[in-house]
């Protein structure tokens, strides 16, 4: 009877395994593994409505400020911040928020490092957003040296950035731009614009904090560009004649334009010494490191004539051991 009842059990256990298994005719195959959805990059705060409008009254040597034209001659020669912190070329003050129009906006950019001067002409920007902020792109034309008529351009566009989103007040002395030649597909040539002729006069004691924002791109060492921008904040100590800072809160975008992870962690801190010897007026220089960057920062400071500085102007550049680059431009504004 024993033996019996054990068999009866023993053979009710291997129906449950066979159905838990499913080896019967109502059994589901193995399920479908399921693919994880990647998260979605973050976006940068959304710009302005419109690009920050310089009070002339109240700043009237901004660099916005000038009436000038190419016909009359009435531009000021403006320092153009390139990598390595020389101001090898000179930016020409242009005609630009001084009036609520736009269509007659005229940028100049001078080549003084030869024997003479070469000039480089964009007008007509169109104001639009690249998925980081609000950008204005102006196009290249030429101009007969004799008759001053207009000639076609060289396909080269200029392209200047508007980060009032990070600084809530934007920028009077510095201009944060970029320059890209026709057909390339690289990384385009930043650089910062400020009032280089007119010197602010730099304190002896104390410090103070400017807050602003950047922008740039990294290119890895395949050739890959992203474009970014982040905060920048700088403490230049004037007793001790140093500067110290970071960036961080990258937002990035792919070639498309397309929100996107960077590649790497592109946070990095920054020291160095503030120089008040030169023409361009009171500068900085130092070095810059991140979790896996290492580089260079450069920079001055702007503002009216004689008065403490109010704007900080900078360039950085740093790389990597695979082979990428991290570089970029930074307006800062001074945070009372």
């Amino acid at each position: 009877m024993f033996l019996k009842r054990s068999i009866i059990l023993t053979a009710a256990m291997l129906a449950l395994s066979a159905c838990a298994g499913g080896g019967g005719g109502g059994a589901t195959g193995p399920t479908t593994p399921v693919t994880p959805v990647p998260p979605v990059p973050p976006k940068p705060p959304a710009p302005p409505t419109q690009s920050y409008a310089s009070s002339c009254t109240a700043s009237p040597n901004a660099l916005t400020c000038s009436g000038g034209s190419t016909g009359t001659g009435a531009f000021g020669l403006q320092e153009r911040q390139l990598e390595g912190g020389t101001p090898a070329f000179e930016f020409i003050a242009f005609d630009n928020r001084k009036t609520t129009r736009t269509d007659d906006d005229q940028y100049v950019l001078g080549n003084f490092r030869g024997a003479g001067a070469l000039y480089t002409y964009y007008d007509t920007p169109v104001s639009k957003t690249d998925g980081l902020g609000l950008i204005r792109v102006g196009a290249n034309y030429g101009r007969d040296g004799i008759t001053g008529a207009r000639l076609p351009g060289d396909g080269s566009t200029l392209t200047l950035y508007d980060i009032t989103n990070v600084l809530q007040g934007g920028l009077d002395y510095v201009q944060l731009g970029s320059l890209t030649l026709a057909n390339t597909t690289g990384a385009p040539s930043y650089f910062a614009v400020g009032a280089g002729l007119m010197q602010p006069l730099l304190p002896t004691t104390g410090s103070a904090k400017f807050d602003g924002g950047a922008r740039g791109a990294y290119v890895t060492g395949a050739g890959a560009v992203y474009n970014t921008s982040s905060d920048i904040t700088l403490t230049a100590d004037f007793a001790k004649a140093s500067v110290t800072g970071s960036a961080s809160n990258f937002y990035v975008t792919d070639a498309a334009g397309a929100a996107a992870f960077a590649p790497r962690d592109l946070n990095f801190s920054f020291s160095g010494t503030i120089a008040t010897s030169g023409v361009f007026g009171p500068r900085f220089a130092g070095a810059a490191t991140g979790v896996s960057l290492s580089g260079t920062v450069n920079g001055a400071f702007y503002g009216e004539t004689g008065k403490s500085p109010a704007e900080v102007g900078m360039n950085y550049k740093l790389t990597d051991p695979s082979g990428g680059t991290l570089v970029g431009v930074g307006g800062l504004k001074l945070n009372p």
